[in-house]
Formats: C-alpha cells, structure tokens, sequence
C-alpha cells in the first residue's frame, strides 16, 4: 500500500521578478522548497529583496516568469480573487510593519483572517472557538488576554503589537507561516522565546514557517537556515 506523500508548502522554480518591464530583475531565484510542517531561517538584511521574495510568495506581487507553488497550489493558475481567497485560506503573515488595523480592538485583529476565510473560521471553532483561540494564542504569545482584548491595536507598544500579528497570522492554523522580521521591537530574551513559541504553535498546527531576518545569530533555532543573497542571483537595490 502506498503512502501519498504531501507536497511541499513551498516551492520556487526559476522565479523572476522586476517592478518594470524596463528594469532588470530584483528576484532571480532558481529553486526554494520549504517542506510541510519545515522551520527556515531566511537570512535577508537591507537590500536583499526579501519583502519582494514575501510579496511575490503571498501573491500580493506577480512574477515575470517562473512558478511559486504552496501546498501544492500552482499561484499563477488563479485569478486574483481566487489567490486572495486562498491566501486568506492557507497563509499567516507577520508583516515587517504589523499591518494591524489601528481602528479596531486587539480581539477583533486577532480573528479577522476568519472573517475572510470559512476554512480558518472552521479550524478556529473546533479548536474552542473564535475567541477562545484568539485569546489562547495572546496568552501563548505573551500578552495578558483580558488587559488587551478590547484596546485598539494603535494604543499598545510595538513590542505588543507584534505578537498580535503573530496572534493574527497562527489563527485558524494556516499551512504557511511567513514571517518578516517579527522579533525587531524585542530584547534578546523576549525574542528566544517568541522564537520558541512560534515554532510549538507551528508544531502543534503542522505548518511551515518561513522566517526571514536579519539576524544571522537566530539561524540555530530553526531546521535549516538560508541567505537571500545567496539563493537570489539578481543584483538587489531594494530598501526594506
């Protein structure tokens, strides 16, 4: 009897990128395959082109040539309703900035990817439910649930709003975690055990994280470690 094996939750193949046609490429990356339920350290200081790399993985950038897959999901076969809704579905991203929305109580952020994604509501209600998971995952992340639950994201410090992202982007247990610069606003005991944390989290859900940095130090803590500059062959002017 066979064992179906799963594809992997990510994987690049001769990806090319440039934000004009006239421009040579920023992104020229010949393979990258993160496994499922893998953690890799992605090397990327200023100029690298790792935003461009988390833009064009998460679909939010569209490659000049070549192939991004996630889960098995080709992204250049969907139109761009239907990879928004799989984005929502199957990514959790940390942005560099948080991209919290600053109008909205810290609860509220925290389980917004289920307001865009039936799947992530379904794995959220029968892990306890919306809340319950929400708050579950604050307390995980460090934060004191009921101090923080109904502030707005904008009134707390960016150290606090970092681990709601992380809150946010873990919920509904996701297949891939991106996560760019998470641990920037933390000293360096907070940051090793936010490391830490974020991988439990990603070892009890199955999912990949794909952890980008500047850091070279953190590569230890992870199963593998790679440098963008190495694996990109384009010559990089980004400032990120």
């Amino acid at each position: 009897m066979s064992t179906k094996t799963a594809p992997p939750a990510l994987a690049l193949s001769n990806l090319h990128f440039a934000y004009t046609r006239r421009q040579p490429d920023v992104i020229a990356i010949e393979a990258l395959r993160v496994e499922a339920g893998e953690r890799i350290f992605l090397r990327g200081p200023s100029g690298s082109g790792k935003s461009t790399l988390l833009g064009l993985i998460s679909g939010i950038l569209e490659p000049r040539s070549g192939e991004v897959e996630i889960l098995g999901q080709a992204m250049q076969t969907l139109f761009s309703s239907r990879r928004d809704a799989f984005r929502a579905a199957h990514l959790g991203v940390i942005f560099q900035m948080f991209n919290l929305l600053p109008y909205l109580p810290v609860g509220e952020n925290v389980m917004l990817p289920c307001r865009f994604s039936e799947e992530r509501a379904k794995q959220a209600q029968a892990a306890g439910g919306e809340q319950a998971e929400a708050r579950r995952l604050l307390e995980r992340l460090g934060l004191d649930a009921k101090e923080v639950w109904s502030q707005r994201a904008s009134n707390l410090s960016v150290g606090q709003q970092q681990r709601v992202a992380a809150a946010r982007a873990l919920i509904g247990k996701p297949g891939l975690i991106l996560a760019d610069e998470p641990t920037s606003a933390l000293d360096a005991d907070s940051r090793d055990a936010f490391i830490s944390l974020l991988k439990e989290e990603c070892t009890a859900s199955g999912a990949a994280l794909l952890f980008v940095s500047h850091d070279g130090g953190l590569a230890d803590q992870f199963d593998r470690a790679l440098d963008l500059q190495t694996i990109n062959t384009a010559s990089v002017k980004e400032t990120v």
